[in-house]
C-alpha cells in the first residue's frame, strides 16, 4: 500500500494517528526510496524521519497532562469541572539529516527560526 501510495505523490501528511506511528519507519523506509518528504504533526515523529512540522511536543504535553492529572488526585479540581484544553501553539521542527537525505535544501531563515523557536535535528 504505501509502495503504490509513494509514486502517486509528491508529499506525505501524517496526522496524530497511532496507527501510523507505529508503522513510522515502514513508512519513512519506502517514501526514502521515492525521496517523498513526510510531514508529520509531533516530533517524534520527525525524529523518526519526518522533515518537518510545526505540531506538537509531545513531552510538553505530557507536562501539562501530569499538572491537571496531580491538580485531580490532590482534590485541588474534579475531573468532572476540570476544562478541557487546547495546545495552540506549535513548535518547528527540522530535520536536516532527513532534508540532505531527499536533496531537499531548507532556506537558512527557517533553520534559523527553528534553532532559536523550536528544535533542528542534525
Amino acid at each position: 500500500m504505501a509502495t503504490q501510495m509513494v509514486s502517486q505523490v509528491d508529499a506525505i501528511f501524517v496526522p496524530t494517528d497511532n496507527t501510523v506511528a507505529s508503522a513510522m519507519q515502514t513508512l519513512v523506509a519506502v517514501a526514502n526510496t521515492r525521496k517523498v518528504p513526510i510531514f508529520p504533526t509531533v516530533d517524534t515523529m520527525v525524529d523518526q524521519g519526518g522533515l518537518a512540522t510545526i505540531g506538537l511536543d509531545q513531552h510538553h504535553l505530557g507536562v501539562l497532562t501530569g499538572r491537571m492529572l496531580a491538580d485531580i488526585l490532590s482534590g485541588k479540581t474534579k475531573p468532572a469541572t476540570t476544562p478541557i484544553h487546547f495546545e495552540t501553539t506549535g513548535k518547528l521542527i527540522l530535520n536536516e539529516k532527513q532534508a540532505k537525505l531527499l536533496g531537499i535544501d531548507l532556506p537558512s531563515s527557517l533553520i534559523k527560526t527553528a534553532e532559536a523557536k523550536g528544535t533542528v535535528i542534525k
